[in-house]
């Protein structure tokens, strides 16, 4: 399975000055990530039973695993936003 990302960096130029440079620890909210996927894990299983008879319940149990693994596919993730004179630089590692 992906590893969500670790850190992500944020920088903002302006001109040919930076004026912000940020390493955010994602890493440290993991337990609350695990802890959400195990709250909604335990709200969509008695939703899908209730929803079972309608063929919408495989689909809500599917959503928490398919949630988790669009959260770790940003893991190397990268965006560059330029416009005139500033930039913006997001990066997900």
């Amino acid at each position: 399975m992906p590893i969500p990302p670790c850190v992500v960096r944020v920088r903002l130029v302006r001109g040919r000055r930076k004026v912000l440079g940020l390493w955010l620890p994602v890493v440290l909210l993991w337990p609350v990530i695990a802890a959400l996927a195990a709250l909604a894990f335990v709200v969509a299983v008695p939703l899908s039973l209730v929803l079972g008879p309608s063929g919408r319940g495989r689909a809500v149990l599917r959503s928490v695993p398919c949630l988790l693994r669009l959260l770790a596919a940003t893991r190397g993730l990268e965006v560059d936003l330029v416009d005139g004179d500033r930039e913006t630089s997001i990066r997900c590692s």
